[in-house]
């Protein structure tokens, strides 16, 4: 000991690693805080919490009971409130649905406590800064296409007060100019009344419109946008085609009445400073997402009316010699994924495979529905995840006795490909013997079987 360095017995860098937050396609690239003293799970950062819900397109959720926060040095904290559900992948490792509770970190973007390495059962390799996994654990594959940004993107740059009152200088300057006419803004070609016709056929661009308002996507909206606005600019007008009435009636016939009008800069000020006005851009990509959010919350709102059921039920036909066994029967606890172990289920595939790729056939929208909060479903527990293999199973689906739909997925080829384990089954001639002269029998309907 003789020979340490006094000078270097404090400060350096923390033992951080390298991890993504990941949620819905999209991921953060940052660093995180490996502390064993900090005696939590996971913790995230207040103001990286609130950037990261949105960019992940993740609500946080607020918990029912606020959960005391003391400092090293004892000081209480202020209580934590309420949590942010992610993905974690660490060193190739990805953990899904991790609950990271939110909190003021100070310098750090994230820490994961010691409930965290004690659960995975990790080691710290403090000389090499890495984690030690166990072999049970070993990488997870993933065919996923996500987009990954760095936490210092998110979270941005604050605004220079300097930057700002160049602005205002510069807007100030310009106005001034405007008004003793050194500078003349373009006014906007005035349309003369005419005969409404058809485009010529030399009209290179024509604007596009959608025969059904689900195939308008944000590529769409952008280029007709472009071409109205060249065709603005060279002075032509342009006529719209319309659609036939029965389409405007079949789209409209679920939808409530919505005016829109188009009003000039005064008329836009003038509301705009209303005190009940909300000015907002918006384009149809974000009103799809803001729709497939809402879709995402009902679901989850019948998930949780369906366990509040589901509770009631068991209160009721549990006997009460079983309540110890009570986890057993619970919804929601079947939709919590199982950890991984070391003899965790395998594919091995055994020679040359070509799988091939099987689009959707002809479904009903009936079929097409349950198929979207199947995947919404299962993509939320962490049972499944997006994949861009160049393969894929089909998918069908068989009508059950109650008249719902059951989702299945034809493994044919797979299985024909898959070594298969051998394992020794019990003769049919010896399990008759043993039930042959039973009276009863208990059938159990397994939750999510496969999992």
């Amino acid at each position: 000991m003789s020979e340490v360095d006094l000078s270097r017995l404090m400060g350096g860098k923390s033992f951080t690693i390298c991890c993504t937050l990941l949620r819905n396609g999209y991921g953060v690239n940052t660093t995180a805080l490996a502390d064993t003293g900090a005696n939590a799970f996971a913790l995230l950062d207040t103001k990286c919490a609130t950037k990261l819900s949105e960019f992940l397109n993740a609500p946080l959720e607020t918990l029912e009971t606020p959960i005391p926060v003391k400092g090293y040095n004892g000081n209480i904290g202020t209580p934590i409130t309420s949590l942010l559900w992610a993905h974690l992948r660490v060193d190739g490792q990805r953990q899904y649905n991790v609950p990271f509770l939110i909190t003021d970190l100070g310098n750090h973007d994230l820490i994961l406590g010691w409930k965290w390495l004690s659960f995975l059962d990790l080691w710290l390799d403090v000389h090499n800064r890495q984690l030690i996994w166990p072999t049970s654990l070993p990488p997870t594959p993933t065919f996923v296409k996500e987009i990954t940004m760095s936490m210092q993107n998110i979270l941005g740059r604050s605004p220079d007060p300097r930057h700002q009152e160049d602005a205002n200088q510069r807007d100030k300057k310009l106005q001034e100019e405007i008004q003793l006419g050194r500078v003349r803004l373009l006014q906007h070609p005035k349309e003369t009344p005419q005969e409404p016709t058809a485009m010529p056929p030399s009209h290179k661009h024509q604007p596009w419109t959608p025969k059904r308002i689900e195939r308008h996507t944000e590529r769409l909206d952008y280029m007709d946008s472009l071409w109205k606005m060249d065709d603005e600019l060279q002075g032509k007008v342009t006529v719209s085609q319309t659609l036939p009435r029965w389409a405007h009636s079949k789209r409209t016939a679920s939808l409530p009445p919505v005016d829109i009008y188009c009003i000039g800069a005064v008329g836009f000020y003038r509301t705009l400073i209303k005190p009940d006005a909300t000015p907002f851009v918006t384009s149809l990509y974000e009103i799809d997402r803001l729709i497939e959010q809402k879709e995402i919350e009902e679901i989850q709102k019948e998930s949780v009316q369906e366990e509040l059921t589901n509770e009631e039920l068991i209160t009721q036909k549990l006997p009460s010699q079983y309540n110890n066994f009570r986890d057993v029967f619970s919804k929601a606890a079947s939709d919590m994924l199982a950890p991984h172990r070391k003899y965790d289920l395998k594919i091995e595939l055994k020679g040359k495979h070509d799988l091939g790729f099987s689009p959707l056939h002809q479904y009903s929208a009936e079929e097409l529905r349950a198929c979207k909060k199947y995947l919404i479903e299962n993509l939320n527990k962490g049972f499944i995840g997006s994949s861009q293999a160049p393969f894929a199973a089909p998918i069908l689906f068989a009508r059950k006795a109650n008249g719902g739909l059951r989702f299945c997925v034809d493994y044919c080829k797979l299985n024909a490909l898959t070594h298969k384990d051998r394992y020794p089954l019990p003769l049919l001639d010896e399990t008759l013997a043993r039930i042959g002269k039973a009276r009863i029998f208990t059938k159990l309907d397994i939750w999510q079987a496969f999992h």
